[in-house]
């Protein structure tokens, strides 16, 4: 009987050896962002992504030996399909002595076939030691837009995004109150933009909607991935932010704060300190933290994001498309007005999106065109001015109006 239990714990120790211990060289990030960055890519920003020569599946081999390919893909929302992909010479760099792959915005967004904001793009790494694969990686990189035009006016929206719409889903009918926004209430002497006073508005409601001042043009925060275990949300870097605060909840309850994080993006494995579960949609909201401390404001609040687990018959939206880019007013009655037609895809195949809510829309300037929560753009005075169509989990898509007289 001893003899046994000693076979099954060598059995057993051989099994950790064998796989487990791989499996969590393997969870290593092999391939980093430098400094600590985010990998997303501005036409103004480069992104440096250096190897991780430290990490333990390259233990035991010489780095004199080891040769690394390296190559480009993406990946159709709508079919899951990885395809290569070719990028001009002068858009990255390869420092084989470094070990270090720069990309280039400023270049790549030249080369407007290639350039699609929102779009990820996968830097494939093979490593080789002698001819003999060792292990590989694909870290990626998002293309964003600047976010020079960014000049959310709530106050001018907030009319225009009042109406009452409801939609029925999954034989349930999910209704937004007239007035979308949270409430603050105006207290004399009270700083609204202090940390305390925004976090305690957001933690306020247990409904589905937005915090007043709250913008999507600002932060962009959106669901960038999703799997069998794990939620990734990402968001835009606000000029003069030290920190993010990230909040979560079940959709339908109350949002907690969840981290402070000094990045740009957050893979999310709990909420109320439970693991995500399947088919469960949860909800997001992101502030950037300015100020000194025991003075902290926040200085911008995303719009809130609705997620689930790419697992069990639900999934997330894909890429939103709209029928036209550009828009063209004029301060005319019969020229004055337009609709923005959208669409978007299942980011699984098999599997189902259930609404939360249903495209939002934003104006960047809202004094030169406004929008309301059915789409319908409308001309205010000459100018130009940038609508986001954005879906429940923050993919985007944008419309250029100009207005003349």
């Amino acid at each position: 009987m001893k003899k046994r239990r000693n076979v099954l714990c060598m059995i057993l120790m051989a099994f950790v050896l064998a796989f487990l211990i791989p499996q969590a060289a393997m969870a290593e990030e092999l391939v980093e962002v430098k400094d600590d960055g985010d990998n997303s890519l501005y036409q103004d920003t480069t992104l440096v992504y250096t190897v991780n020569t430290s990490a333990s599946a390259f233990n035991g081999y010489s780095w004199n030996n080891i040769t690394i390919d390296t190559g480009f893909s993406v990946i159709d929302p709508d079919t899951e399909t990885e395809t290569a992909v070719t990028l001009p010479a002068d858009t990255y760099e390869w420092d084989a002595v470094k070990r270090e792959m720069t990309v280039y915005g400023e270049k790549l967004s030249q080369y407007p076939d290639l350039w699609d904001p929102g779009e990820e793009i996968h830097i494939n790494f093979t490593f080789r030691c002698n001819g003999s694969e060792i292990v590989s990686c694909n870290p990626s990189f998002w293309m964003e837009d600047a976010d020079d035009d960014a000049e959310f006016d709530e106050d001018e929206d907030e009319e225009e995004n009042g109406e009452k719409t409801g939609t029925v889903i999954d034989k349930e009918t999910v209704l937004t109150n007239k007035k979308t926004d949270l409430e603050v209430k105006k207290t004399a002497g009270k700083d609204k933009k202090s940390l305390k006073n925004v976090a305690a508005v957001i933690k306020k409601s247990a409904k589905n909607k937005d915090t007043k001042g709250s913008s999507f043009s600002s932060l962009k925060a959106v669901q960038k991935k999703a799997d069998k275990k794990s939620i990734t949300i990402q968001w835009s870097k606000i000029k003069g932010a030290k920190k993010y605060k990230v909040y979560a909840a079940p959709a339908g309850k109350k949002l907690k704060e969840l981290k402070e994080t000094k990045k740009r993006s957050l893979k999310v494995r709990k909420v109320y300190g439970k693991k995500l579960k399947k088919n469960t949609y949860y909800k997001f909201v992101v502030t950037a933290v300015t100020g000194k401390s025991g003075n902290e404001k926040a200085s911008a609040v995303s719009k809130t994001i609705y997620a689930a687990l790419n697992t069990g018959k639900r999934t997330n939206p894909g890429k939103v498309t709209v029928s036209s880019k550009k828009i063209k007013l004029r301060l005319k009655k019969n020229k004055k007005m337009a609709k923005i037609k959208a669409k978007m895809k299942a980011g699984a195949r098999k599997r189902s999106v259930k609404k939360i809510c249903g495209f939002r829309y934003e104006s960047t300037k809202s004094s030169v065109a406004s929008v309301n929560s059915k789409g319908k753009v409308t001309a205010k005075k000459a100018g130009k001015a940038t609508i986001y169509v954005y879906a429940q989990n923050g993919k985007y898509a944008k419309v250029k109006v100009e207005v003349k007289k």
